[in-house]
């Protein structure tokens, strides 16, 4: 669809909504803020990506810190076995090399524009890299965890919780049964095979 009829037939926005929207909210200058997002959940955005971070960092200003997901595009995804099937294994890749200054990411157009901005710190994880902009830039890029430790914010936009990967922070931290642990541990054949 091109532009000028996502304009009839979307929402139109223009950054002072977005903004306006965010401190409706309850956001403002000093919050440290995790960006989880949909471009094309919006409908049509004057300005595209660019208005919807400017809006995000003009909310928290100069100290606050806005941090997105920029999970790089470096996989190459690999034939599974039978027996990797028969065990339910759903994908499996191979990590190809990755530099956070070249490479982009699949986690959507704002991550995507996010990290090429002047003054965005991206993380060096080959996988699941952050990427943050302000005060505590260079901290909470490291992981999620920090953010936490901030007292900060995850902000969904046009997205569900199965884009949130912050949450693997309170995956991280269940502890799982022995008898559900066995179920969901590949066996010896297999560790021997893949062990790195």
């Amino acid at each position: 669809m091109d532009i000028d009829a996502r304009k009839k037939t979307k929402a139109h926005l223009t950054k002072d909504d977005i903004k306006n929207g965010l401190k409706e909210l309850g956001l403002k200058e000093g919050d440290n803020l995790g960006v989880h997002s949909s471009l094309s959940s919006f409908g049509y955005v004057e300005g595209g990506a660019d208005a919807v971070i400017d809006a995000l960092l003009e909310v928290v200003g100069k100290s606050g810190t806005v941090v997105m997901p920029t999970y790089s595009n470096n996989i190459e995804q690999l034939e599974k076995t039978q027996e990797e099937k028969d065990m339910g294994i759903t994908w499996k890749y191979r990590v190809l090399p990755y530099d956070p200054q070249k490479h982009s990411c699949w986690t959507g157009k704002i991550p995507d524009t996010f990290w090429r901005r002047d003054g965005a710190i991206r993380n060096s994880d080959p996988t699941h890299s952050l990427t943050a902009i302000g005060a505590k830039a260079k901290k909470l890029s490291r992981y999620w965890e920090e953010l936490l430790e901030a007292d900060g914010y995850i902000l969904l936009l046009g997205v569900t919780l199965t884009c949130c990967s912050s949450l693997h922070i309170a995956e991280e931290g269940i502890t799982l049964p022995k008898h559900i642990l066995d179920r969901i541990t590949p066996p010896p054949s297999l560790k021997k095979k893949y062990k790195s």
